[in-house]
């Protein structure tokens, strides 16, 4: 009887497999068909291309996931307002416990089924979320696939074309060795960095500046362009989000997602 391999065994395979690959269809559902792929560089994105998107398109995107409290409320405004939401989570998150906050538990894996049910968009951002310049190139490889493969195995395979062949390396950091790593992975089509942050980790979390951190990002959004915001789940970008849709909605911008990217 022959050995069975594991879907990240023969992810692992495909990547090693050199500058062309057949991507069997279980692997990818509604992302990629299975036809003959060309490897090349990926592009990277600071900003929306213009040849694929408006100048009054403007795409929020969501990194980590690491407080799924906080992943809920912003849910209930994706859900209320219909925005449209990229998100980068780390992968080890769908195996992480519950959190109790206040007598009420919220599940990793749970809040980012319903993320995707509410039609939300998913990009790779590894497994472990590790600084990828310190690992070696066996190592990124690994990261990428198996960021995916979490991604595939707890989203619902009726949201398969909503993960997107998209990276996201974690902090922004890649180099050489990164993009050597992933430069025979049909599975990552671009990049994706951001052009405009919330920084919301750089203020008090109790949100006593949080003027200033709206004044913050109104400077870059006024002075970038196609642009996409980095936001994550912790209090201060939480506490922004609605103002952050109504001041997007009042200013003439459309939000949109990155799946014009794949």
């Amino acid at each position: 009887m022959a050995e069975r391999v594991s879907r990240r065994d023969f992810c692992l395979q495909l990547v090693k497999a050199g500058a062309s690959v057949l991507v069997p269809p279980l692997l990818s559902p509604g992302l990629l068909k299975p036809k003959e792929i060309s490897i090349q560089n990926q592009p990277v994105y600071y900003r929306l291309p213009s040849e694929k998107y408006q100048p009054d398109e403007i795409a929020l995107t969501l990194d980590d996931c690491f407080r799924p409290d906080k992943l809920s409320v912003i849910l209930d405004i994706i859900e209320k307002e219909k925005v449209p939401l990229t998100i980068f989570p780390a992968g080890r998150v769908f195996k992480a416990l519950p959190v109790k906050i206040e007598d009420k538990s919220y599940s990793f894996k749970e809040q980012l089924i319903r993320a995707a049910e509410l039609g939300c968009f998913f990009g790779n951002h590894t497994l472990h979320h590790q600084n990828l310049n310190k690992l070696g190139v066996d190592d990124v490889k690994e990261e990428v696939i198996c960021g995916y493969d979490v991604l595939w195995e707890n989203l619902p395979r009726s949201c398969g074309k909503q993960i997107l062949p998209v990276f996201r390396p974690p902090g922004g950091y890649f180099n050489d060795s990164v993009k050597e790593a992933i430069k025979d992975n049909p599975f990552v089509k671009a990049i994706v960095l951001w052009n405009c942050d919330s920084e919301g980790g750089r203020y008090p979390s109790d949100g006593r500046e949080e003027e200033k951190m709206k004044e913050s990002l109104i400077k870059q959004i006024k002075h970038s362009k196609n642009r996409i915001i980095l936001l994550h789940t912790i209090s201060n970008d939480v506490r922004i989000f609605p103002w952050l849709v109504d001041y997007l909605r009042n200013s003439s911008f459309r939000l949109t997602d990155l799946s014009r990217l794949a």
